[in-house]
């Protein structure tokens, strides 16, 4: 392992801002720090960390409110810490954990906590501390490298009460789960294969999705399930009837048998951020679409605009409908939740229609959802026919395998039902 001596030299100014006076002091705090060169994607070289290098912190500031932290590297390099302190995603009452960027855009900040159970969380120095002592840890990425500085030290704390400070932890936001769950930012983790079922007729179909990451020395499991979802009536008629499918965010958890700590009914999963995510449905001979309505709850990252978009495809009433691949003959944008009627009055009618939910448009918290329904009518021929579902989708997991070059993920699914 190749570390370097690393001279952060700044003053320390901590205060913690409560009913009680401020704490501070003014002082040159030398501390350890490693830095690992050339970090590999899959983390090994966390597994064992030479604690050889020293940093001194100049000009901190720790509130509930805000955090400040500025100084430099031995290679002169300066960074300037800014954000605030939010409680832990999991209700950890042992853990705060820090939102920070660099203003200078130098370093990236992986990862700022404050954790008084380092000996049950992931802690990369391992057997270092005593149980029930606050723990200052502080990652920061050099940009444009991937050479990691990693700073685990209690060298802070007789210039703060971290018991007033954690007390007043009900009045923080909650963190995200990225920057809590840190190592899904710079480290690959390894897909766990599961059983996908080929097709799902009358009901509903859940796709687990697990990976993998190993991090200093220990294993983290991270796992989303997502649903597939059809309903509709068993029998139509000339007045039609409604078919409704979703794909929702059932469940996910974060785990580990070596952190005990690390439990989390989240993950660093995301579901429709990198690609279109598009729900194509089709039917039988003798019957047609004439209606299609898209709903949903999910977020939309920032600077994306809303955007949907309807194709549909006009073909005979008579002419078998073989293939999974749909290509639409028309299609329509919109900006909003909407419907959309199809006119079927001519010798061919929409056998074939679909919504595409543009990239950044994407399901991350449990229960967030995609909701399509089609409104279906008979025609002709008076038989036991099926509406088919291609639901086609990416999902991704910070630097996973998962990511969309590595492919989509289709679920399909039909309705069986009676049309006279």
């Amino acid at each position: 392992m190749k570390t370097t001596k690393l001279l952060l030299v700044f003053l320390v100014t901590l205060a913690l801002f409560s009913n009680s006076l401020p704490v501070s002091a003014t002082n040159s705090i030398e501390l350890e720090a490693s830095t690992v060169y050339n970090l590999d994607s899959k983390g090994a070289k966390l597994s064992q960390l030479d604690a050889n290098s020293k940093a001194v912190f100049k000009n901190v500031e720790i509130t509930t409110s805000k955090l400040l932290l500025s100084g430099n590297l031995v290679n002169g390099k300066l960074f300037d810490l800014q954000g605030t302190i939010k409680k832990s995603e999991n209700s950890n009452a042992d853990l705060l954990v820090g939102d920070l960027k660099d203003s200078l855009n130098n370093f990236e900040v992986i990862y700022f906590g404050i954790d008084r159970a380092s000996n049950s969380s992931l802690t990369l120095n391992k057997n270092k501390f005593k149980g029930g002592e606050a723990v200052l840890k502080l990652y920061l990425l050099e940009k444009g490298t991937r050479n990691l500085t990693i700073i685990e030290t209690t060298g802070l704390n007789n210039l703060f009460s971290a018991d007033l400070l954690f007390s007043q932890q009900d009045s923080l936001d909650i963190i995200d789960h990225a920057n809590q769950f840190w190592y899904a930012k710079i480290l690959q983790g390894t897909e766990i294969p599961s059983f996908e079922p080929q097709g799902v007729v009358s009901g509903k179909s859940d796709r687990p999705y697990n990976i993998s990451y190993s991090v200093g020395g220990g294993n983290i499991y991270e796992e989303m399930v997502i649903r597939h979802y059809i309903e509709g009536p068993t029998s139509l008629d000339t007045s039609g009837g409604t078919f409704t499918t979703k794909m929702y965010v059932l469940s996910q958890r974060t785990w580990s048998y070596d952190y005990s700590g690390l439990d989390s009914n989240s993950s660093n999963f995301q579901v429709g951020y990198f690609t279109d995510t598009r729900v194509d449905s089709w039917t039988d001979p003798g019957d047609a679409i004439r209606q299609i309505q898209w709903d949903g709850s999910y977020q939309v990252a920032g600077g994306i605009k809303t955007q949907f978009k309807i194709g549909y495809s006009l073909k005979s009433k008579y002419v078998p409908l073989t293939s999974y691949e749909i290509n639409y003959q028309f299609e329509t944008p919109y900006t909003a939740k909407t419907l959309k009627v199809f006119d079927n009055s001519g010798s061919n009618v929409t056998r074939a229609a679909g919504t595409k939910y543009s990239s950044g448009m994407y399901l991350k918290n449990t229960g967030q959802t995609f909701d399509v329904t089609f409104t279906v009518g008979h025609y002709d021929t008076n038989k036991q026919k099926e509406l088919y579902v291609t639901w086609t989708y990416d999902v991704y997991n910070g630097q996973s395998p998962y990511a969309p070059a590595n492919g989509t993920k289709t679920s399909n699914m039909s309705f069986s039902y009676y049309s006279s």
